[in-house]
Formats: C-alpha cells, structure tokens, sequence
C-alpha cells in the first residue's frame, strides 16, 4: 500500500478523483510547452501507463492528445487499481529495473511488500530521472526526493505525523551499498 500511496503522492495526487486525466496539470502543461517550458509534466498515472506502453517519447500537442484519447480507452476498460498496478510493474527505475518488484530487490533485496515506506519512497522517488535520484550514483538527490515523497503522504493524510517522522528517521540500508 506504502507504494501505491508513494506514487500517487508524487505522480498524480488526484489520481483517484478525476477520470484518466488531471485537466488542471494538464493545462498548465500545455501552457508551459507552448512557452518552450518542458520541465512541468501534465500527465496522470494513466497517461504516463499509455506513454511507456506505446513508447512515444516526442513532445507535441498531437502526442499529447492521442495519450489523452488512448488514457481514457483504458479508464474505460480497466479500474484506477488495475491500472496503478499494470504502472507500477513497468515503469523504469534505474539499474536496469523494470518494475517495483526489481527495484525493491535490486535496492533493498526485499519483497514489495515487506519495503517500508521510506523505502518506497526512494524507489518512487527514482522514476522522475533514474540517474539523478540513483540511491547508488546520487544518494543525496535520492534521499532529498524520499523527503518530499513522505512529506506529500503526510499531506494528503496517507501518513500520520508519527509514521511521516519515523520514516524520515529511518536510515536506508540498499542491498550493495
């Protein structure tokens, strides 16, 4: 649960609210491609799914749209929980690690469901710039990311103000490091 809330908290924090597409992230999106702005992302989770499953990395309002017409094809036919976890089991998080079943045994030789939320946060933390965030490469970029990822799950009530400072607290063990 600790990751699903991790994504949702970093990636599309209205994920379960809107239907396949966050308008309000998306307009600004929009906004900032037209004013040659690129570091602002628009898309929703689901959008992000159809984007790594069809793999079209150009950005130009013709993408955007077709991700937005195939998001809600997929809204469609499958429920947010479906779609989250199809997300989580193939986004890239560095080391060669599709999937947060490789990632949590790549970084912390744990199951998915055994992590911490610390430790899903510095894995989540990672699919923004896999090399970046790298906890090996750039562990300092990582753990700062880890911070805002739990500083959003307590936000939004996903961690109680004692669950949010004992994972900030928490020293992270990776696997071979």
């Amino acid at each position: 649960l600790n990751m699903q809330l991790a994504v949702v908290a970093i990636e599309d924090k209205r994920f379960y609210e809107h239907q396949c597409v966050d308008w309000i992230t998306t307009v600004k999106a929009f906004a900032n491609m037209f004013l040659g702005d690129e570091t602002v992302g628009g898309s929703s989770i689901t959008q992000q799914l159809v984007k790594n499953t069809f793999g079209n990395p150009s950005v130009t309002v013709q993408r955007k749209l077709l991700e937005i017409f195939q998001a809600t094809q997929m809204e469609k036919t499958y429920n947010k929980h479906t779609i989250l976890e199809y997300y989580l089991n193939i986004i890239y998080l560095g080391q060669n690690c599709n999937g947060i079943k490789a990632a949590a045994e790549t970084y912390y030789g744990k199951e998915v469901e055994c992590l911490t939320a610390a430790e899903c946060a510095s894995i989540i933390g990672i699919t923004n710039s896999p090399t970046w965030f790298d906890p090996y490469q750039n562990p300092e970029n990582n753990e700062k990311r880890k911070e805002d990822i739990l500083w959003a799950m307590n936000k939004y009530g996903w961690l109680t103000d004692e669950e949010y400072e004992e994972a900030l607290a928490q020293e992270l063990v990776l696997k071979n490091g």
